[in-house]
């Protein structure tokens, strides 16, 4: 088993109603794992947010220990003490 930390940023603390916690999550969970376990355990509103078409949704932004986590990364296993930081897409002008 593995412990991260997962910070929830704007209004996905809203919804997930929480800013930040901790998960144990079994060895080798990658962060399409993580997502995916995260849309299945939160609200519907949270869910569309996170998740699209059987993968996590484009324009989520993912930070896995301050760095970007691009498509490449997605399937890496997590490490204890890992800190995943989930932005939602803003749009303004």
């Amino acid at each position: 088993m593995i412990t991260i930390h997962v910070r929830y940023f704007n209004f996905l603390a809203a919804y997930i109603g929480q800013k930040s916690q901790s998960l144990e999550l079994p060895d080798g969970f990658t962060i399409t794992d993580l997502i995916h376990k995260l849309a299945q355990e939160g609200p519907p509103a949270f869910r569309e947010i996170v998740w699209r078409e059987d993968q996590p949704n484009p324009h989520l932004r993912i930070f896995q220990n301050d760095t970007l986590v691009d498509n490449n990364r997605m399937k890496t296993p997590l490490a204890t003490g890992d800190t995943i930081m989930l932005f939602p897409a803003i749009s303004g002008g």
